[in-house]
């Protein structure tokens, strides 16, 4: 009787002991799959490897050259640029390195081409000057985040799947650092285009209600709100980044510090999506993916000393040859986290979006008076 009392008791707590161990499986599951998930990139039509690329460019040529105003055969241009990048990424998916570099280069020309109409760009009023820069900022921008999602997923496939061997993994890493090199550049460009109109604008209508006009710019170009979704992207992108390290670290059992560090510098990821500084946002992520970066370098050589034997030897080895760059790195990271957190605390970004709407809600009420206002003078004549 005792037996039979204690059997389902037993069954009960096996059950129970068997739903956890499924739930800590499931939980870390969720986060690999979301490490290993591939970002969603436009289709690029006509590759370089296809008989009808040739005419494809040859089309948008004649579609930018028949395009008379300078403003819009820039941006048609810049767009021309963007497709390339949706090119570059196309190939690296197919695991065609000739092909993306053909469509690197193609892009490298295209962005020449656009930061050279850019310097030459002149337009009679400062403020349509500061729109058309801010606008084409806007557009650079996006080039960003599309760089960095066909980053991540090579990065994917690379890890996941090993698709590439060492010497393709290096010449696809070396096109992409190129290409955001030179996007870099060519925002830098836009950047002092837009600085040097503000500095025109602002001389032309006094301090009083500049930065209302500039608010009112970039919400009409899109960059305000496009801007907002861009820095929780780039946020993302950049979590996921450290999620993989981590994932690597794990799968050749990689010292418990590193993973503590991985695990502190993800939750800081996830933080930059309140940046409200897209500038600052950048100084930030950049630190935080090649901390990301530096630690997946490092489990691939665990990874290849595992496979060689000599995993123990070469453990101790490398992990103290990286340690004082890792630690230098880590506490960079640390206090750039802490001075975004000390701003937030002291409310300075919430400031921020609050004077701007402040001044939304004020220019709104302005035109709504002068509005009101001329309709009665007119009854009252």
């Amino acid at each position: 009787m005792k037996k039979l009392f204690l059997m389902p008791v037993f069954a009960i707590l096996l059950a129970t002991l068997a739903a956890a161990d499924e739930a800590n499986t499931t939980g870390d599951s969720a986060e690999d799959n979301l490490a290993l998930a591939e970002e969603v990139i436009e289709e690029p039509g006509t590759t370089p490897e296809e008989p009808l690329y040739g005419l494809k460019n040859a089309l948008s040529e004649v579609g930018i050259f028949f395009t008379f105003n300078a403003e819009k055969k820039t941006e048609k241009q810049l767009e021309k640029a963007e497709q390339k990048l949706l090119e570059v990424n196309k190939m690296l998916e197919k695991g065609n390195i000739k092909a993306a570099e053909q469509a690197k280069k193609a892009y490298l020309k295209e962005i020449e081409k656009a930061r050279a109409r850019v310097a030459k760009l002149e337009q009679k009023k400062a403020k349509a000057q500061l729109k058309t820069a801010i606008s084409f900022q806007n557009r650079i921008e996006k080039q960003e985040e599309l760089l960095e999602k066909i980053e991540t997923n090579l990065e994917i496939r690379i890890q996941k799947l090993e698709e590439l061997n060492d010497e393709h993994q290096q010449t696809a890493n070396e096109l992409l650092a190129e290409l955001k090199e030179r996007r870099r550049a060519m925002a830098e460009n836009i950047k002092e285009k837009r600085e040097k109109a503000e500095t025109e604008y602002k001389e032309e209508i006094g301090e009083e209600g500049f930065e209302e006009e500039i608010d009112e710019i970039e919400e009409e170009t899109g960059l305000e709100e496009e801007r907002r979704e861009r820095i929780k992207k780039l946020a993302e992108l950049t979590e996921k980044k450290l999620m993989r390290a981590k994932l690597a670290l794990e799968e050749v059992n990689g010292s418990e510090k590193l993973k503590q560090q991985l695990t502190k510098a993800m939750q800081l990821a996830a933080g930059l999506g309140n940046q409200t500084d897209y500038e600052e946002l950048e100084d930030e992520r950049k630190e935080l993916s090649s901390f990301g970066q530096n630690i997946s370098a490092l489990a691939k050589q665990l990874r290849a000393a595992k496979q060689e034997g000599s995993f123990e030897e070469a453990r101790e080895r490398l992990l103290e040859a990286t340690k004082e760059k890792r630690e230098q790195a880590f506490e960079r990271i640390k206090e750039k986290a802490e001075k975004r957190e000390k701003e937030l605390k002291a409310g300075s970004a919430k400031k921020l979006i609050a004077q701007k709407a402040e001044r939304k809600e004020s220019k709104t009420l302005k035109n709504s008076e002068e509005g009101n206002g001329g309709s009665g003078d007119n009854k009252e004549e």
